[in-house]
């Protein structure tokens, strides 16, 4: 159903056979893409691990969905790099929350590598909070931001993610001077010494 839609059949409806339109309607998974069509959001919290890959796949051209988010899932953490690809592609996402999702430096890195090599990206709210990113999740997610359209960011959500000082500055200086629409950044947990600190300051004052 997802490929389906992705290929611009926004009706689920329209995918499904004849003789099993009545009894289709009422299995969960219509109802979760019934859900987010609605909503035009897919929250893949209660999905299993191994059911992201062939999301991924589905998400890279959809233009239904504005939003990708997941909270309190960290089942989902050996599973959650997969969603690389669709951030690779993707040009309609506004919105990527990933909340405590139990994501590890390696994954949460191959995750944002997509984006950093998306011209295309369309993401102006970014929340990885409760995830450890570490410095190959940092540098990462450093590359990503700046590769978006300038003004796009408004929201930058990275609490308690470990990144250190060193890659907290490359973050920081990601933002300047292209992200000058950012509303909100959240930053507790996270280690804002020396160069972190003045790059911090450098952000606030643009």
């Amino acid at each position: 159903v997802m490929l389906a839609n992705a290929h611009n059949v926004m009706e689920p409806e329209a995918v499904l056979a004849k003789g099993g339109v009545q009894a289709a309607q009422q299995s969960p998974a219509f109802l979760c893409i019934r859900r987010w069509t609605t909503r035009m959001e897919a929250d893949i919290s209660e999905w299993s691990g191994a059911a992201l890959a062939p999301l991924a796949d589905a998400l890279r051209y959809n233009t239904a969905m504005l939003a990708l988010k997941a909270k309190d899932a960290p089942h989902l953490a050996p599973s959650i790099g997969s969603l690389g690809s669709t951030l690779a592609v993707n040009s309609r996402l506004i919105v990527l929350s990933l909340e405590n999702v139990g994501g590890r430096p390696q994954a949460m890195a191959r995750l944002l590598a997509g984006l950093a090599t998306n011209p295309s990206a369309m993401l102006s709210v970014i929340n990885l909070s409760h995830n450890e990113l570490g410095a190959e999740g940092g540098q990462q997610l450093a590359l990503g931001i700046q590769s978006l359209r300038p003004g796009l960011l408004a929201e930058l959500h990275l609490r308690d993610t470990r990144i250190d000082a060193y890659m907290m500055q490359q973050v920081l200086s990601a933002l300047l001077p292209n992200q000058y629409n950012l509303l909100q950044l959240h930053l507790d947990g996270n280690s804002l010494a020396g160069q972190a600190s003045l790059a911090l300051t450098s952000a606030l004052l643009h």
